[in-house]
């Protein structure tokens, strides 16, 4: 969405006095309850590794871990271990499909977490543990697998088309527009404050509370300095006094770890009573998303047997990091070109921005390019007479097509006396009669794929065609080479993440 747009709705919400949908119909995919899992974190000021660990998934009980001293890192290990076997179970990281493709009735288990400091919790769980080396062998084998997981989803929370794990702040973001600064919206608890009804001065000042009380993985400075005799005490007491103040911190942290998970579920009860019918593109993200995840199961299932492990903290090489870079931007455009069709609203901003031609199709023809091959070109007639960023040879998409890696190339655009657009598209492949797309229908958009198709095509050709990166970034045998130090001579790379 452009920032001019965005800004009136802002203010079209402040006029109102109440949060407004950005959207008509929901484009997360938000799975059953049964394969949700919330998750929360806290940690101590000045570490950063988690002081407890919370999850619940549906509406089971929840499971809290804490340790009384989060600068002992066998207790954090041991805990983060706990942790890791609950999400590994989640995830079904164990069973290793054996289809190619998603099935379609295939459940997604997705992880729910607040905010972006849970998001960064994840990363740092993986910088720690993903290629640590030193110590019991089970217990290692626990935290390395439960690292690559939580690197996993840190990846994946930040790519629109994966709904693997979803930050509940973000997701109110993205399908309602608040009354209020942009950056306050950061924040969980002043969201879900402003939703309840009432006037602006009182969703305001609920607001206003709510964000003063800590829903990220620090604590509150008065609270964490309360905390502080009870640490120095399980450290330096005898076995009563330690005992006495492990209880006390237990029950202080899971009030807090708690409260978070509490938030986050709010936040998934406000999402579905917003009641937005499922855009067709939430299923797309879904069956990405399993993709995704199968992908994420055999790569795993290699590490195990002995293929190295990505890092959490670089690519190593820069053909992978750009190979990365490039399919991640590409799936950010396609995630948003997969929800114009199916909301007048998302395609306004496109239509708005130029990215975007919505009309009629008027004219179909079947032309011959010699010797024999056959291209279906359309003739469209837009309404609008806005500024368009698209231009003759740029390629478009349409949603509604069955055939999804098809692409219609603009071969002329051509202005109307009485307002308006003619714009010519071609097929780029080669269709017969029976295969015409876009069959039966007269009201098209065309969303702009010529740079995601470019970034896709590049992606590919940063390797070699054997060698070449799949969907999900996974390493190539050439990359696996190389840090194996069997590529020519080459030395190994280093691996030096973790040193213990």
């Amino acid at each position: 969405m452009s920032e001019d747009r965005s800004t009136r709705r802002r203010i079209l919400a402040y006029l109102k006095g109440r949060p407004l949908p950005l959207v008509e119909s929901m484009p997360l995919h938000i799975s059953d309850p049964a394969d949700r899992m919330v998750i929360a974190f806290l940690r101590m000021a000045g570490e950063s590794l988690p002081w407890a660990i919370g999850w619940k998934i549906a509406d089971g009980p929840a499971r809290i871990l804490s340790v009384p001293e989060p600068r002992n890192r066998d207790l954090v290990s041991s805990m983060v271990a706990e942790f890791g076997d609950a999400l590994i179970s989640h995830l079904g990281i164990d069973s290793i499909p054996t289809d190619e493709e998603p099935i379609p009735d295939e459940r997604l288990p997705q992880v729910w977490i607040g905010g972006p400091t849970d998001l960064d919790m994840l990363h740092l769980i993986a910088l720690r543990f993903a290629r640590a080396r030193r110590g019991n062998d089970n217990l290692l084998s626990r935290l390395n697998c439960c690292g690559r997981c939580c690197h996993e989803l840190f990846e994946c929370a930040g790519n629109p088309f994966r709904a693997n794990c979803v930050v509940a702040s973000q997701a109110l973001r993205t399908v309602l527009v608040f009354p209020t600064e942009p950056i306050r919206t950061m924040h969980l608890g002043y969201l879900l404050a402003m939703i309840p009804d009432g006037t602006l001065h009182q969703r305001l000042s609920r607001g206003e509370i709510a964000e003063s009380v800590a829903l990220s993985t620090s604590l509150t400075p008065d609270v964490e300095r309360g905390l502080e005799p009870l640490v120095t005490a399980w450290s330096k007491g005898g076995d009563a006094e330690r005992e006495s103040a492990r209880l006390e911190l237990d029950c202080i942290l899971a009030k807090e770890v708690t409260r978070r998970l509490d938030s986050v579920g709010a936040a998934l009860q406000v999402l579905g009573n917003l009641k937005l019918p499922v855009s067709p593109s939430a299923t797309s993200i879904r069956t990405q998303s399993i993709r995704a995840l199968q992908m994420f199961k055999k790569y795993n299932a290699r590490v195990v047997g002995g293929e190295p492990s990505r890092s959490p903290e670089t690519d190593h090489d820069p053909l992978f990091a750009a190979s990365h870079f490039l399919q991640l931007d590409a799936d950010r455009q396609e995630a948003a070109g997969e929800l114009l069709h199916h909301d007048s609203l998302a395609l306004s901003d496109a239509v708005h921005n130029g990215k975007a031609i919505c009309g009629d199709v008027v004219k179909r023809e079947l032309i011959t390019i010699p010797p024999r091959t056959l291209r279906v070109r359309l003739t469209v007639q837009t309404a609008d007479f806005g500024p368009l960023r698209l231009r003759e040879g740029d390629w478009t998409h349409c949603p509604i097509d069955t055939n999804s890696s098809l692409r219609w190339v603009i071969q002329s655009i051509d202005e109307i006396p009485n307002g308006g657009r003619l714009v010519v598209l071609q097929a780029n492949k080669p269709l017969g009669v029976d295969q015409e797309p876009l069959q039966g229908s007269k009201r098209v958009v065309f969303h702009e794929a010529s740079e995601p198709e470019l970034r896709r095509r590049l992606a590919a050709m940063v390797w070699d065609l054997d060698d070449r990166l799949k969907s999900d970034a996974l390493p190539s045998r050439a990359f696996l080479a190389r840090l194996r130090g069997q590529d020519r001579g080459h030395t190994p790379l280093p691996s030096d993440v973790e040193d213990d």
